[in-house]
């Protein structure tokens, strides 16, 4: 290899057993991410290409070919291995970090790893707020609820049950949030503050527990939307 390519190489090496070695995900920036896959690319190319005949013997010629074929595979085959290996790594970092719900900085993320990243633990959030539905509807169930729809609603010991039509509520977003699985099994988001929605009454009354919504309107069984206030 070229001395150009085996720094890259010392370089690739050196990430991964950084990455091998660290229960935490290191930062992996686009510009390097970049250079090691052009690097990979380009070893494979190599692989293919004939040796210039250089005046040898064929016998002599043979010999020096069947060489430097065989340290080209096994740079490339190496190479590969660093590579996956590395993005296998990674890969299972950032899925523990989802399951554990921790935020992770875009900064220590390819861009390609960062879009995986906010699907998976969108995913993971949906999902743990669906087991914990029952205990956060039942701490929605005040006593004295302030609402009148809040009320109706922990009042009614039917909607859980399987088709059941769910009820929808029109909202208000106070916060950024990320991608939601709705109780109509529908994803719904990412929002942005200020941004209005209709998403499912249950989810609503969760996210207006976490100051994230405020109520606009509640779609009844006739499908038309009635003011909170009113």
């Amino acid at each position: 290899m070229e001395l150009n390519n085996i720094n890259i190489f010392n370089k690739l090496k050196l990430i991964w057993q950084a990455e091998l070695n660290s229960e935490k995900l290191n930062r992996l920036d686009n510009e390097d991410f970049d250079v090691l896959i052009k690097f990979q690319k380009h070893l494979h190319t190599l692989e293919n290409k004939t040796p210039a005949d250089n005046e040898r013997s064929k016998e002599i010629q043979a010999l020096y070919d069947g060489l430097i074929q065989e340290i080209r595979t096994c740079s490339v085959s190496l190479v590969d291995f660093y590579i996956n290996d590395l993005l296998d790594l990674r890969q299972e970092k950032i899925i523990k970090s989802c399951k554990a719900l921790k935020i992770i900085d875009e900064e220590f993320l390819t861009k390609i790893e960062y879009d995986f990243y906010n699907h998976i633990i969108s995913a993971f959030k949906g999902y743990k707020k669906m087991r914990n539905m029952y205990s956060l509807i039942a701490d929605a169930c005040l006593p004295e609820p302030i609402k009148k729809q809040t009320e109706a609603f922990c009042q009614n010991p039917e909607f859980l049950k399987k088709g059941v039509d769910t009820e929808y509520s029109l909202i208000r977003i106070l916060r950024k949030i990320p991608s939601i699985v709705g109780f109509d099994m529908i994803t719904y988001g990412p929002f942005n503050k200020e941004d209005i929605a209709k998403i499912p009454k249950i989810n609503a009354i969760i996210l207006e527990k976490e100051n994230s919504v405020e109520f606009i309107e509640t779609m009844k069984e006739n499908n038309v939307f009635l003011s909170e206030n009113a």
